[in-house]
């Protein structure tokens, strides 16, 4: 019998109103998730930024999905990204919180826009 097939996901966590001036040296940068399903096995996520002055944001209402602005897979994604790999995939207890690696260097790539300005929104496009 073979595996289950496995769908690799894309999602865009879009974090508002950053107070990080333009060209600011970011030395830390993480985020958190909390897991709310438990699976055995490895997981293992790349974690790209969207590419955008001022991140717009992702749509209120089921309808609006199909319009192109909205949907995380056309956004422009930065070459660069942080794999996060976790041993022990999501096998925790459900309610955990871990941590993210760095993700310094994709902020950094964001606030050196010419555009970014302190108040802009970030989007980070996690896939895996």
């Amino acid at each position: 019998m073979l595996p289950p097939r496995v769908q690799a996901l894309l999602v865009g966590l879009r974090f508002p109103d950053l107070d990080v001036p333009r060209g600011v040296r970011v030395l830390a940068a993480h985020f958190a998730l909390r897991l709310e399903e438990v699976a055995a096995g490895a997981s293992n996520l790349s974690i790209g930024v969207e590419l955008a002055d001022d991140s717009q944001p992702f749509p209120r209402y089921q309808h609006s999905v199909h319009d192109p602005r909205y949907n995380v897979a056309s956004r422009s994604r930065s070459a660069s990204t942080v794999t996060w790999y976790d041993a022990n995939g999501t096998s925790w207890a459900i309610g955990a919180t871990l941590g993210s690696p760095s993700i310094a260097d994709l902020v950094q790539l964001v606030v050196d826009r010419p555009g970014w300005t302190a108040g802009n929104h970030l989007t980070l496009l996690v896939s895996g």
